[in-house]
């Protein structure tokens, strides 16, 4: 004979225990006697295998001596029978197998007992051993700037239909939990910049949702940054009245794009792409000026600072000659190329995008409706119904992104594209091949 015994969201097989503890069994769900306390505790909830564990139990308020009935899950997810009702309120477990196990236990009378008045009988939370079951869990790779999401990812070793937990902490040292799934990631929002650290709980279905029914991994941190900014400097320091910059008529004078944190610290670029900044201009002051790159050449309106640099030198040379004593700092840029294929096609490539690699959320607008497009990039293509449009885009590595746009063109307008936080503009669609 073989039936099926549920309570308290666990499931009995019966299939399993000898004709004995079948006839002792309740025909229906137990219900705890009203004051009656139960208690169950271990002498450890992580053993390797073959490491004896004993789980104690404890009835208060009970009127006349307790029998205790023990029961074990296996890694399985089976249940037997472990220790049928008797005066011992002690079990002792020793796991041929790696995985989790839970112990439950069963509290009644000797007189319940033998009337088979299981209604009577009474349980607790249960407890939960778990045998060379770990759990580990991987940080986002960055660098990050603050605004932005990472996903964390947990993986559990001998916990078959592991259930998780994560637990963050900002760097304002506020810890945020979720509920127990199924789902072995999470995704952190980092509104804030500091060090975020992440914990993770792994867990059998059936174990209580607590630390002591759970194993837990190593806290693992990371680091997320203020933002790039940059500062435009002469003689090492920031232009200040103190620190002007003399410029004689078309004599060029060497300054310094800096990428600097919120502290204005200098730091490396973010990310392994380029940092393009947009070179200030000198309004204000009369005459004019062009910015040229430091080996000379063709005047230019941007600075590209090389991956893992934290700075990069121009020549400044006005046409006339004027005192700068303030400099705004540079405005980091998107460099935005559009190049017409077909009447219906333009290929679309970008440059200067900070922290490359993965699926960032664009954001192209103009001044007006262009028409309805198809947008297909790396990570696949999606319709839009004129712009503003937001789209997901596949960054590389490298800090770029290309795309195809395919569709019914209007008149060119300026248009911008911002990824990450960072804009660049040009028109669209550029002119007839």
């Amino acid at each position: 004979m073989s039936r099926t015994r549920t309570w308290e969201q666990r499931v009995w097989p019966l299939g399993l225990l000898s004709a004995a503890a079948l006839a002792a069994l309740p025909a229906t769900p137990a219900l705890a006697a009203p004051g009656l306390s139960v208690t169950l505790s271990s002498s450890a909830h992580t053993a390797p295998i073959g490491g004896a564990v004993t789980f104690m139990a404890e009835a208060a308020n009970l009127p006349a001596p307790a029998l205790y009935q023990f029961w074990v899950e296996n890694p399985q997810g089976q249940w037997t029978d472990a220790q049928n009702y008797s005066t011992r309120s002690t079990f002792t477990l020793t796991p041929a197998q790696a995985g989790g196990y839970v112990v439950a236990v069963d509290v009644m009378t000797a007189a319940e007992v033998a009337a088979g008045d299981w209604s009577q009988a009474a349980t607790t939370t249960p407890a939960a051993l778990y045998v060379d079951s770990t759990v580990a869990v991987s940080t986002p790779s960055g660098p990050f700037v603050k605004g932005q999401n990472a996903t964390v990812t947990a993986t559990a070793t001998n916990l078959p239909n592991a259930q998780y937990q994560f637990w963050i902490e900002s760097p304002a040292g506020t810890w945020t939990g979720g509920a127990y799934g199924s789902a072995s990631t999470d995704t952190v929002a980092m509104p804030s910049a500091g060090t975020y650290r992440v914990v993770v709980y792994a867990k059998t279905p059936t174990a209580p949702a607590d630390a002591a029914g759970a194993v837990e991994s190593p806290v693992a941190s990371w680091s997320v940054a203020a933002g790039p900014g940059s500062s435009v400097e002469y003689l090492g320091g920031k232009i200040s009245p103190t620190n002007p910059i003399d410029l004689a008529a078309n004599q060029p004078v060497a300054v310094t794009i800096v990428n600097v944190d919120a502290g204005g610290n200098p730091i490396p670029i973010l990310g392994t792409s380029p940092g393009i900044f947009q070179l200030p201009s000198l309004s204000g002051l009369s005459g004019t000026a062009e910015w040229e790159p430091a080996g000379g050449g063709v005047p230019i309106t941007t600075v590209t600072i090389p991956p893992a640099a934290s700075s990069a030198t121009v020549w400044l040379v006005a046409s006339q000659a004027q005192v700068v004593q303030s400099l705004p700092p540079a405005v980091r840029i998107l460099v935005v190329k559009a190049t017409r294929i077909n009447p219906t096609t333009v290929d679309i490539s970008v440059t200067g995008i900070p922290n490359g690699a993965g699926t960032d959320t664009a954001t192209w607008t103009a001044q007006s409706v262009l028409g309805d497009f198809t947008l297909t990039g790396a990570d696949g293509s999606v319709s839009v119904t004129g712009i503003p449009a937001t789209f997901p885009l596949a960054v590389s590595a490298a800090g770029t992104a290309t795309y195809s746009v395919v569709g019914t063109f209007a008149s060119p307008q300026a248009t911008t594209l911002t990824l990450n936080g960072v804009s660049g503009t040009f028109v669209f669609p550029p002119p007839s091949p």
